[in-house]
């Protein structure tokens, strides 16, 4: 296993988990935007 090929694997993990917490961010503001509309019905702004 050469230098390149170790890296170009870690390149690949660190991607990957960047696009998964990438991910998990845009799920939690879509949940927060959420819980804002519903407050938003039940308070009548």
């Amino acid at each position: 296993m050469g230098p390149g090929f170790s890296t170009q694997l870690l390149d690949g993990v660190l991607e990957r988990e960047r696009a998964e917490r990438e991910g998990r961010r845009i799920q939690l503001i879509k949940k927060v935007f959420a819980a804002i509309a519903r407050l938003a019905q039940e308070i009548l702004f």
